[in-house]
């Protein structure tokens, strides 16, 4: 995901040593996207039966298929289409170096280049939706950015 956003030419500019991309909003204040709960969270996570590390760079939800997959915060859509194993992806540019990568989406509401606003659907969801927040090219952990329920 690093790479693509480096591609669009939108998070490069945020990386160490140059200036520091920040979030300007409290932690625990964006709108979650999707109804439903998280499934799958942020960090490593071990394989029991192999041993073996996963490092996930985002949270994986469970949600309804159909249902409404909503922007965290206001912004513009710098992509919106097939990305590798995320599926159908959409990313919103919140500025700031601030972005939200939305994955393994059932269909599109928005195409690149149309501005959102907070809580306003990108996207429909298949059985899950998949959820990142990176500030420039480095992930962070949206649960600690997502309101609590």
């Amino acid at each position: 995901m690093a790479s693509l956003l480096d591609k669009l030419g939108k998070a490069g500019k945020y990386r160490k040593p140059g200036p520091v991309a920040r979030l300007d909003r409290p932690q625990h204040s964006l709108a979650w996207p999707v109804a439903g709960k998280i499934i799958r969270p942020f960090g490593r996570e071990r394989d029991p039966q192999l041993g073996t590390w996963t490092v996930r760079q985002g949270v994986l939800f469970g949600a309804a298929e159909g249902a409404p997959v909503a922007a965290v915060a206001s912004g513009k859509v710098i992509f919106a289409g097939p990305f590798r194993s995320y599926g159908k992806v959409v990313i919103v540019d919140h500025g700031g170096g601030f972005f939200s990568v939305y994955g393994e989406l059932g269909g599109f509401e928005k195409e690149k280049g149309d501005s959102v606003r907070a809580g306003e659907q990108l996207a429909t969801a298949s059985e899950h939706v998949y959820l990142e927040i990176r500030r420039g090219t480095e992930a962070l952990d949206p649960a600690e950015w997502l309101s609590r329920k």
